[in-house]
C-alpha cells in the first residue's frame, strides 16, 4: 500500500511539474520557469520560480513570482504545519516593490537586504511563514528595475533549515 501511495504522489507531482513546464512554454518566450518538488510521506512541497524574462538591459523591469504549494497529510488526514516562504531578488536591481501577495503572512510588506542562506549571497528578500492544516498555496510577486550589469539568481522557496525544504532559482542576466 505504501508503494502505491508513494507512486501516486510521485505521479501527481510529476504531472504538476509537467504542467509548470507547459506553462513556461505558454508565457512569453523570454520568460523563465523553475520547479522543485521535495518531501516525504507526510509532507510534500512544490516550489515554482517564474520570471518575466531571463535577460534584460539596465533600466528594464523584472517581474518575479514565487509560488509554493504545501501538502501535509497522513492517510488522507490533514496535519498541522508551519509553511515558510520567500521571494529573493538580486541586489543588481533597485529596491523591489511587492506587487501581489496571495495567502501569505509576511514579516514586512517591503523588501529588505538580507542573507539568502540557500544562495549564499545578500539579496532583496520578502519573507514570512504561516500555520495551516493539510494544504496551502502561497504566491509572492515582486518587480524591480535592473541597475547594474550582473548574472545573479532570482530565488523562490522555503529557504533552509525546515522539515522539508524546496527551492527554485532562475539565472537572470542584466546587460
Amino acid at each position: 500500500m505504501k508503494t502505491q501511495i508513494g507512486w501516486g504522489r510521485k505521479t501527481t507531482y510529476g504531472a504538476l511539474a509537467a504542467m509548470a513546464l507547459i506553462l513556461g512554454a505558454v508565457v512569453p518566450a523570454q520568460a523563465a520557469v523553475s520547479v522543485t518538488i521535495d518531501g516525504n510521506a507526510a509532507l510534500q512541497v512544490t516550489t515554482m520560480a517564474r520570471t518575466s524574462v531571463s535577460s534584460l538591459a539596465k533600466g528594464e523591469r523584472l517581474h518575479a513570482r514565487a509560488t509554493m504549494t504545501y501538502e501535509a497529510q497522513v492517510l488522507g488526514l490533514p496535519l498541522p504545519l508551519t509553511a515558510a516562504y520567500f521571494n529573493s531578488i538580486p541586489l543588481s536591481f533597485g529596491r523591489p516593490q511587492l506587487d501581489d501577495v496571495d495567502n501569505a503572512d509576511l514579516d514586512s510588506m517591503r523588501y529588505s537586504v538580507m542573507r539568502d542562506s540557500w544562495l549564499g549571497t545578500d539579496q532583496w528578500i520578502v519573507r514570512g511563514d504561516k500555520g495551516f492544516w493539510g494544504n496551502l498555496t502561497v504566491s509572492l510577486k515582486g518587480s524591480a528595475t535592473a541597475v547594474t550589469s550582473s548574472k545573479k539568481r532570482f530565488h523562490a522557496g522555503t529557504g533552509t533549515g525546515h522539515a522539508v525544504d524546496a527551492n527554485s532559482a532562475i539565472l537572470i542576466t542584466v546587460k
